[in-house]
């Protein structure tokens, strides 16, 4: 899940009156750690990993129900945009995680076009998108900007956990955009889909502003 070398920050006690998922986030900030991880199998699990990465001033990675466990490999980053505002957050994120690193990052859009549109105006205004994203994150390493048309029934998660696999990634990276209680409003629904489906860790950023959960 984590690169090698990188130990455990101890215990985080939880609280009276703290919410299940609140400990870690507070481990987290007390530590000023740089990254989060959770493991959302266990523990608080997948009910409350929206509230965690809507609370965490960090970057959070999170493994779900099919995480597939492999060999050590270079951290290799698939960062995941649709074209927003709001999805381009996960640019900023990783730009404070990685900046000056050597950990290479591909970007990728998944061109769905809507009811009406021609596909490639889509895939025209996800190319510029993902140069406008590359330019926002100085001193990452970028190596690939990639629009990839979804296949038949394809959906955008199942899309990027393929490309993820293509280009060998070891995370998959992505700005959260959800609203409400339920994991799939508070993360948003790709996201949502992700966490549920991905064989790979995620790393998932909060937008700023983002309101908190405590």
């Amino acid at each position: 899940m984590l690169p090698a070398g990188v130990q455990p920050a101890g215990l985080a006690l939880r609280l009276n009156g703290e919410p299940e998922w609140a400990p870690p986030v507070r481990r987290a900030i007390e530590l000023d750690a740089r990254l989060l991880a959770v493991d959302s199998r266990e523990g608080p699990g997948l009910s409350s990993l929206g509230e965690i990465v809507r609370a965490a001033p960090m970057p959070v990675v999170a493994i779900g129900p099919r995480f597939e466990p492999g060999s050590p490999a270079p951290v290799r980053v698939l960062a995941l945009t649709d074209g927003s505002p709001t999805a381009a957050a996960v640019g900023p994120g990783l730009t404070r995680l990685l900046a000056g690193s050597a950990v290479p990052v591909e970007l990728l859009a998944v061109a769905v076009p809507a009811l009406g549109e021609a596909p490639r105006e889509r895939e025209l205004e996800l190319a510029r998108a993902l140069e406008e994203l590359e330019a926002a994150m100085p001193g990452v390493q970028v190596v690939h900007r990639r629009v990839e048309p979804a296949r038949s029934f394809e959906s955008v998660a199942a899309a990027a956990i393929r490309v993820a696999r293509e280009s060998a990634a070891t995370h998959i990276a992505l700005s959260t955009h959800g609203r409400g209680r339920a994991l799939r409003f508070l993360l948003g629904s790709v996201a949502d889909a992700l966490v549920r489906s991905s064989p790979l860790p995620l790393l998932l950023v909060a937008p700023p502003g983002e309101p908190s959960g405590g």
